[in-house]
């Protein structure tokens, strides 16, 4: 049987992947599988850009609104999630268009995960703090001393895989790169991976509309019920960026212009790691809108570039 086609959209925060996402599958018949850290969460929606619900009426998506945001939801469990949607997507006859920003889902999904799960909360916080030049740069020596060969593929910008190899070494005691040979194999498949061509100027500036039509949207008010309903500020969902922020300026602790520019910061310097880690990304094709939708579309028809 002949491998069966997987188109991935990657991207950075507010680039327009979901839009792509979304006309690829009305194009070829297809179903989205979101791979947003936190769109998983109930609850989270207008501070996580969910897609609107007319267009999940429209266009099935899938692992959105599937944990309680008490919940800690791992790259692993995603991965082995996102591969039970796929399958299912393609048993109805349908194409599966996997969608998302968080790139180290994907890249779980795509060449799976190093041995077992591993989670070390306090270490998990310990390393997702502060990424200040000096930090980021001793955090990466650290990286290539203690396992030089999985040091030498990672770039000094990405934080997430640095932060994250360094909680499973002192975890475990074991190198990421020994855990990766033993790791289990990943299905065989066509995949395309698609991102739009945009600037990271044009980025930063749809970061800011964004945020704002966020506020508008009602964020407080949805991080308001979240409190009343006992959601608090430790909860694994509330580390999306904003949450915490809008809660801070309710509390008192910062004006609402205070929250909102830390939220827009916090926000430019994710889609910044994002660029970042997309840049060594394998076989990644940058192409403007509609030229990724005609990709995809021939892609899916078994028609080479």
């Amino acid at each position: 049987m002949s491998e069966r086609p997987l188109v991935v959209v990657l991207g950075p925060t507010a680039s327009g992947k979901t839009d792509l996402a979304v006309a690829i599958a009305r194009r070829v018949g297809g179903e989205i599988v979101s791979a947003d850290a936190f769109a998983v969460y109930r609850g989270f929606d207008v501070g996580t850009a969910k897609p609107a619900a007319e267009i999940r009426r429209e266009i099935p998506h899938h692992l959105i609104d599937v944990a309680s945001p008490l919940e800690s939801f791992t790259a692993g469990r995603w991965a082995d999630a996102a591969r039970d949607a796929i399958r299912d997507i393609e048993n109805r006859g349908r194409i599966p268009i996997v969608a998302g920003g968080s790139h180290f889902y994907v890249r779980a999904l795509l060449s799976g995960l190093p041995g077992r799960e591993v989670a070390c909360p306090a270490l998990r916080r310990h390393f997702a703090g502060a990424w200040e030049p000096g930090v980021r740069r001793s955090r990466k020596r650290m990286l290539d001393i203690l396992d030089p060969a999985y040091g030498a593929r990672v770039p000094a910008g990405d934080t997430a895989r640095i932060s994250r190899a360094l909680e499973i070494i002192f975890f475990t005691g074991q190198r990421v790169s020994e855990r990766i040979r033993s790791g289990p194999a990943p299905e065989r498949r066509r995949v395309l991976k698609l991102a739009l061509q945009i600037s990271r100027q044009a980025i930063y500036t749809r970061v800011e509309a964004r945020v704002n039509a966020m506020w508008q949207s009602g964020w407080a008010r949805e991080v308001e019920s979240l409190r009343d309903a006992g959601v608090t500020l430790a909860a694994p969902a509330f580390r999306a960026i904003g949450y915490r922020e809008i809660a801070g300026a309710a509390d008192g602790e910062s004006t609402l212009e205070e929250a909102l520019r830390r939220t827009i910061a916090r926000t430019r310097a994710l889609a910044k790691r994002q660029s970042t880690w997309l840049a060594s990304e394998p076989g990644l094709e940058r192409l403007e809108f509609e030229a990724g939708v005609e990709r995809a579309a021939a892609f899916i028809r078994g028609e080479s570039a």
